[in-house]
């Protein structure tokens, strides 16, 4: 893993500036470094805010970097390798958690797959939002996998706050991951029911979900995307 750390780091480094999404990326980054640092609190959230297109977990996990460089370009291109190296730290973190001391095996496989995988080594080397996005879903497993173990109050609102992390990381990393881990804690809850019994636990949940606020508020924003979408959406 440091090797392939070692290798990557030149090629996130280049000379060559970054164009297209990297460029808006690292402008993000560095926009909110400024703010901060500057102290414009109200400029600081009304950016934060702005970042609608893009989430703003990507440029809030570059602020420390551009901090520890003086606000230097090399700040945001370093995060992307640090969460190269934070994702695969992570994920054997995430099975030790599965597999308590036998894990040691897979957790070597998993960190070789992940130092020898041209994608993981071509997105450490880029400041996009993929690779804080993979570091952001291996915390939610991470949180998943303690809440599992303890099944306590503290570990269902870590896992509550990673969700919230990743949706503000990747809007799309959301989705992939949220959805089949809400059908896994659902089969694995209904285990030996009849697919009827099932369906009719399905009903009721989500009816009782909407008749709450955040439910009835997310049907609420549901309607108005439907709605703006169907007269032609938003000019971003």
């Amino acid at each position: 893993l440091l090797l392939s750390i070692r290798v990557v780091t030149p090629a996130a480094t280049s000379e060559l500036l970054p164009r297209w999404d990297l460029a808006a990326h690292l402008l993000n980054g560095w926009t909110t470094y400024d703010h901060v640092v500057d102290g414009r609190l109200a400029r600081f959230l009304w950016d934060i805010w702005s970042q609608g297109y893009w989430p703003p977990g990507q440029s809030m996990f570059q602020l420390p970097f551009y901090a520890a460089t003086g606000g230097s370009i090399l700040g945001g291109l370093h995060s992307s390798t640090a969460a190269f190296g934070l994702t695969a730290a992570t994920s054997v973190v995430l099975l030790g958690y599965i597999a308590g001391h036998r894990a040691w095996l897979p957790a070597a496989l998993a960190v070789a797959l992940m130092s020898t995988s041209p994608f993981f080594l071509a997105y450490a080397t880029v400041a996009m939002s993929e690779m804080v996005g993979a570091l952001a879903q291996v915390i939610v497993l991470v949180c998943y996998a303690r809440y599992e173990r303890t099944r306590d109050a503290a570990a269902m609102r870590w896992l509550a706050v990673s969700l919230s992390l990743l949706f503000f990381t990747k809007y799309n990393y959301l989705i992939l991951l949220a959805v089949p881990l809400a059908c896994h804690v659902f089969l694995a809850s209904t285990a030996g029911m009849p697919a009827r019994a099932r369906l009719r636990a399905v009903r009721r949940a989500v009816t009782a979900w909407c008749a709450t606020a955040p439910g009835l508020a997310t049907v609420v924003y549901l309607l108005t995307v439907v709605a703006i979408l169907s007269v032609g959406g938003l000019s971003i």
